[in-house]
């Protein structure tokens, strides 16, 4: 993580945080936030013809994706309200496993464009599909021949389907139709840059106890910073503690 004033305040927050999220740990036996998920596997391809300044991270990202999909706060099969989210790993090597590779990026997104509108974001996000929304990671990143940026996926929205989220999913994967467009908003423009297309290929094992993301694994050019990501640099190694002492 980049370390300035904003990231120092954000660690600092972070410490007056993480016992809530330590107790909610332990209470909960799970992840505070995005407790169940399902993984998908797929790859990532390099926008053809890019704007120049994101050429650098669309080779960079280039390569395999693991995506764990999920709803942000409920347990459970129920699609109630909730934000949608997903943690997106970019790697080298196409095998599935929980284990990180050298040089693997993981990007954490969520329905939620800003914590200052969280309730408008629920309101908004299409529970029943996960490919209907658009996913944003709130905390700005330094991005490998950008500068400091905001990064989002675009869901493909394929229209009416029928059947749980999860089971839509894999079905559009099948079918080749389930990709999300990765973009960056430089930092002072109004324009989102188009940096490549994740397609997902179908759902995939992983050992849930041992998958562990966190914004500090960037391999491949996309560094946090700013005071979220502060916050997390304290709360993320914390919440997994009081996992592994439930034995989750």
């Amino acid at each position: 993580m980049r370390t300035d004033l904003w990231g120092v305040l954000g660690a600092l927050l972070g410490v007056v945080l993480a016992p809530f999220v330590f107790l909610g740990g332990l209470l909960r036996r799970a992840r505070v936030f995005h407790p169940d998920g399902q993984f998908f596997r797929g790859r990532v391809i390099a926008t053809p013809a890019p704007d120049p300044r994101v050429q650098r991270i669309a080779a960079r990202l280039a390569g395999f994706v693991l995506a764990r999909l999920s709803a942000s706060v409920h347990a459970g099969p129920e699609e109630v309200p909730d934000w949608l989210g997903g943690g997106f790993r970019f790697r080298a090597d196409a095998e599935p496993t929980a284990v990180a590779g050298p040089g693997d990026q993981d990007v954490l997104l969520a329905s939620l464009e800003s914590f200052l509108s969280t309730q408008k974001a629920k309101r908004e996000t299409d529970q029943h599909d996960y490919l209907n929304n658009t996913y944003y990671t709130v905390a700005p990143y330094l991005v490998d021949g950008v500068g400091k940026a905001r990064v989002r996926l675009v869901g493909s929205r394929l229209g009416p389907r029928t059947g749980p989220r999860t089971a839509r999913l894999a079905q559009a994967a099948a079918a080749g139709e389930a990709w999300f467009r990765l973009e960056v908003q430089p930092r002072g423009e109004p324009d989102w840059l188009a940096v490549a297309r994740i397609e997902l290929d179908g759902p995939t094992e992983i050992d849930m106890p041992s998958w562990y993301m966190t914004p500090f694994r960037a391999g491949r050019g996309l560094t946090p910073c700013g005071v979220i990501h502060g916050i997390r640099l304290i709360v993320y190694p914390v919440g997994r503690l009081a996992r592994r002492l439930r034995g989750v």
